[in-house]
């Protein structure tokens, strides 16, 4: 099968479209990027080709969205930004060429073997999916081609989504899904997606799901009840700017969360308040820290298990302590949400200050301090994501302030012995370990 040389109007596009998406946090699939890289390093195969004809013919109506031109509110839009990964304007212009030269039948197009799945230009395997997944990502693309996206109801277009996910500790969640694409959209079911929902057109590579994970019971059910009670279905996930703090001798990194209104309570009259709410959530990825950031399930594990005391604070002020698992007074627990945390609020002016902030709905944040030890986290090769597997939890915290949505160039490294500036460097609120952890990723990519 002949092979096609992409412009270099097309790699100017894709480098744009990656740039883009790593400074915004938006746009494009997980095989988006794929085509990216593939425009950028090599020649493409007429199936590629052929893909991304039909993936330009189904996103025109994106370039009418607020965003897609230089100049609009929101540039780049999500769509825009996806555009570029494709090769944008330049790269429509080249397949629909290609295409017009090497007619051939709608059959010929569609066909598809166990053979030819593995040895076509190969971006879904090289993304850990299946030859059954292969195809049943471009049967998917196909059906939306003709009858337009899934609707998210169960009816016979519909693709039963569902949010949040019931295998949330499964890892199969929306934002594992090849069709995600990191904007709360999806390119096969219409609609505003969570990145902890699901349907049943779900394509997800064996590596992201725990194979030690059993389908929720009825007890999970009921949890992912009290979940959806508490709003975790719409997560905010970044970092935390928090002067430098070590524990026993290591860097303390900062997240914060939102996911609705913390659930605040009187037991009875006379009582002291009590609270309910999540400071991190699984399989939820963050803002742009530069990385993008996820917690797996179980990470917290082997903490909580040690025993360790863990204070809660109002903003990690280490002067306003509002309870403790020593004392009883906080209890911090895994679920398969995420790190739940419950309690009471001391008699304090703070607390009953911060007590009806809650109430009213106007703080609705938690946060925690970790580290991370040795094997406890996995980094992309281009150190792009970070999955964190193992976690050291030190605190955690209701924070009444907004969360960092640092950039990702300029940014200043601070750390107890020397401060350094550059632009491939993380934000403030990573530590100096894992920004070393990132420069040794860049110069390996380089």
């Amino acid at each position: 099968m002949p092979s096609y040389t992409p412009t270099a109007a097309m790699r100017s596009e894709a480098q744009q479209g990656l740039e883009w998406r790593q400074e915004f946090g938006r746009g494009g699939t997980a095989v988006g990027v794929a085509r990216a890289r593939d425009i950028l390093n090599r020649d493409l195969s007429l199936d590629t080709v052929k893909r991304m004809s039909s993936y330009f013919a189904r996103h025109l109506v994106d370039k009418e969205a607020e965003g897609f031109r230089s100049g609009e509110q929101g540039f780049p839009s999500a769509g825009r930004v996806a555009w570029a990964l494709w090769g944008g304007d330049a790269g429509r212009a080249w397949s629909l060429a290609i295409i017009s030269e090497n007619k051939t039948s709608a059959k010929d197009t569609n066909r598809m073997t166990t053979d030819n799945i593995e040895t076509r230009d190969g971006e879904l395997a090289d993304l850990g999916f299946t030859p059954r997944q292969a195809l049943q990502y471009d049967n998917d693309e196909t059906l939306v081609e003709l009858f337009g996206k899934y609707s998210q109801d169960s009816g016979a277009n519909g693709a039963h989504y569902a949010a949040p996910s019931p295998f949330v500790a499964d890892g199969l969640v929306c934002s594992s899904c090849v069709f995600y694409d990191g904007a709360r959209s999806c390119e096969i079911v219409e609609g505003d997606i969570a990145p902890d929902g699901i349907c049943k057109r779900w394509i997800i590579p064996e590596r992201l799901v725990d194979p030690a994970a059993a389908a929720p019971d009825m007890g999970d059910a009921a949890d992912m009840g009290a979940a959806a009670d508490l709003g975790v279905s719409a997560v905010r996930y970044s970092a935390l700017e928090i002067e430098h703090r070590k524990v026993q001798g290591r860097e303390v990194e900062f997240r914060t969360v939102s996911v609705g209104a913390i659930e605040v309570r009187a037991a009875a009259e006379g009582q002291p308040m009590r609270f309910r709410g999540y400071a991190a959530v699984f399989n939820s990825p963050s803002e742009p820290l530069p990385f993008t950031e996820t917690i797996r399930p179980g990470a917290f594990k082997r903490s909580l298990q040690t025993g360790r005391e863990v204070r809660m604070f109002v903003n990690h002020n280490t002067d306003m302590v509002l309870g403790s698992t020593r004392s009883g007074t906080v209890t911090v627990t895994e679920d398969n949400r995420g790190l739940l945390v419950e309690g009471e609020f001391p008699d304090t002016t703070y607390a009953r200050d911060l007590s009806a902030l809650m109430q009213r709905g106007d703080v609705h944040g938690m946060s925690f301090g970790f580290s991370v030890p040795r094997g406890g986290d996995v980094w992309a090769e281009n150190g792009a994501q970070r999955t964190l597997t193992e976690i050291i939890l030190h605190e955690v915290s209701v924070v009444t302030g907004f969360p960092a949505y640092p950039g990702t160039s300029g940014a200043t490294i601070r750390t107890a012995e020397t401060e350094t500036h550059s632009d491939n460097e993380p934000a403030a609120t990573v530590p100096v370990s894992v920004s070393r952890r990132m420069n040794e990723l860049y110069a390996r990519k380089a």
